[in-house]
């Protein structure tokens, strides 16, 4: 507009005061100006509001990061103690394992005791604490029916 030259004639009766061709672009350069105010002041919001989307999203990344380190510790945590559970489990399996081969052994024992008593012919009872009959040998029965 403002390379355009413009020409305003009017004819009339009585005599009015004609606004200018500076007049013109006076108004057109407010409106302009008016413009270009509103499309600052939606551009400093626009870049307000992203800033504030910017900090929020560093919080949530913020929060994000520790509750990732949070899961980390927890699970090398629980790492230790499956490797602990794991080490307990060894040591209750050999345990097991010595218990078993004692018990086999005290079997193995008490079935020759248990020979030796009968094949020796020995009239033999064991009583226990309330004189109850725990074993006796075959041999007893010569001695009570």
């Amino acid at each position: 507009m403002e390379d355009e030259n413009l020409l305003l004639l009017c004819f009339s009766d009585h005599v009015e005061r004609q606004p200018a061709i500076t007049d013109v672009k006076t108004t057109a350069i407010e409106k302009l100006e008016r413009e270009l105010k509103a499309a600052q002041d939606e551009f400093e919001t626009m870049v307000k509001s992203f800033d504030e989307a910017e900090q929020r999203q560093k919080l949530i990344t913020q929060e994000a990061l520790s509750i990732n380190e949070e899961y980390q510790a927890a699970n090398e945590e629980l790492l230790a103690s499956k490797e602990e559970l794991q080490s307990l489990n060894e040591e209750l399996t050999s345990l097991n394992y010595q218990v078993n081969q004692t018990l086999e052994r005290e079997r193995e024992l008490y079935s020759d005791l248990q020979n030796v008593l009968i094949a020796t012919d020995v009239a033999t009872l064991f009583l226990d604490k309330e004189f109850r009959i725990r074993f006796s040998t075959p041999a007893i029965k010569a001695i009570f029916h």
